[in-house]
């Protein structure tokens, strides 16, 4: 847990030595699940023993729950009778967890609204979460560049690492796509594998990928109407996001930006009807899970 209370609890100190006045509580939540008000309060009092708050006080002590990146954060102020700002503070968690974001500012209050004789120790600081990570997802994608149309297909993909680095492993399929081509059709597909390494910044993330595999064609109504496998090798740079949804699941949408490393050409009667393009772009859309 993340909390920035020292400098600004001492600001309070010289109430030290008298029954500080009752404060005027608020609290706005952003955040579903997230304890309201009333429990706030209720939890200082037990704390304190006894009930620091009333509705007319002249000091307002207000506070607000919000999502902050993958965690929570909790900011606080005092304020006078005449406005005038008495302190400012912030509690927060690395991860979602109302339960400890509640306990943390319930401590902050507490102490705030009854400080100690002596200067108030240390916060408590929760055990650092795990660094390591672990995500999965599907989705579909459209490829331009890649067959000698505009392709859609499948993806499934693996992604894990810590400390903001990641490692990921992907499996990819552009689904049958036949074209004119001429005086005939030609039909493709393809079926690739690929390695990624991301730099990570919350749900952001930059990776290199590269990948290989095999594109299929097969002639229809040519006079040279043959089947021919041929390797697809590509490598280049992705941008890819993941959103939040409920519980561990994400949205997950990414952006690549691939260069052609085997260049791939289909013949008609020994003529070359099409080769890949130096340069393909791949958009993908779908749903993941956070392991941890």
């Amino acid at each position: 847990m993340r909390i920035g209370l020292i400098a600004a609890l001492c600001t309070f100190l010289r109430f030290a030595h008298a029954e500080p006045p009752a404060v005027r509580f608020s609290l706005v939540v952003d955040v579903d699940s997230c304890p309201d008000d009333r429990a706030i309060r209720a939890a200082v009092v037990r704390r304190l023993g006894r009930d620091p708050f009333a509705d007319k006080a002249a000091r307002r002590l207000t506070a607000r729950i919000a999502a902050d990146g993958d965690g929570l954060r909790a900011r606080v102020e005092l304020v006078d009778a005449a406005g005038r700002e008495l302190g400012r503070w912030q509690v927060g968690t690395p991860r979602q967890d109302c339960v400890e974001l509640a306990s943390a500012l319930v401590l902050a209050i507490s102490i705030v609204l009854d400080p100690p004789d002596t200067p108030p120790p240390s916060p408590p600081v929760a055990s650092p979460p795990s660094t390591s990570t672990l995500s999965g997802a599907v989705g579909a994608m459209v490829a331009a560049g890649a067959a000698p149309a505009t392709t859609v297909g499948l993806t499934a993909r693996m992604l894990g690492g810590r400390l903001g680095r990641e490692l990921g492993v992907e499996l990819r399929a552009d689904l049958p796509r036949s074209e004119p081509i001429q005086g005939g059709r030609v039909r493709t597909f393809s079926l690739s594998g690929a390695l990624s390494a991301c730099a990570r910044n919350r749900g952001l993330l930059l990776c290199g990928v590269a990948g290989a595999g095999a594109l299929h064609a097969r002639g229809e109504g040519l006079t040279d109407s043959r089947s021919s496998t041929q390797p697809m090798v590509y490598a280049g740079p992705r941008l890819m996001a993941e959103v939040p949804l409920a519980g561990a699941l994400l949205l997950v949408a990414h952006v690549d930006g691939l260069l052609s490393l085997w260049q791939t050409t289909l013949r008609v009667d020994g003529e070359i009807a099409w080769a890949t393009p130096v340069f393909s772009v791949v958009a993908g859309l779908g749903l993941g899970a956070q392991f941890w």
